[in-house]
């Protein structure tokens, strides 16, 4: 008798969910369109990494296709080292 009661609970959140997804993936997009406006780059094509460092901390971005030369020359230009 638990199953079928742990089915419909878990259908009875099922449109829940989807709309949670829904504006994730809205939140995303338009996270990503912002960052594009903002850094002059796809954000799709490239990779942050955040770590904590002893004066504070490092971002990292680097091009997901290393030979996307022209990603890696926006990037860098957004980071003030030129091309």
């Amino acid at each position: 008798m638990v199953i079928p009661g742990l089915i419909a609970a878990a259908l009875s959140l099922a449109p829940q969910t989807a709309t949670q997804h829904d504006a994730h993936a809205q939140h995303r997009a338009d996270m990503d369109h912002r960052g594009q406006q903002a850094m002059g780059f796809d954000q799709a094509r490239i990779r942050h990494t955040f770590a904590a460092a002893e004066r504070g901390g490092v971002i990292e971005i680097v091009a997901k296709d290393p030979k996307d030369s022209e990603t890696v020359a926006r990037v860098r230009g957004h980071l003030g080292f030129g091309t």
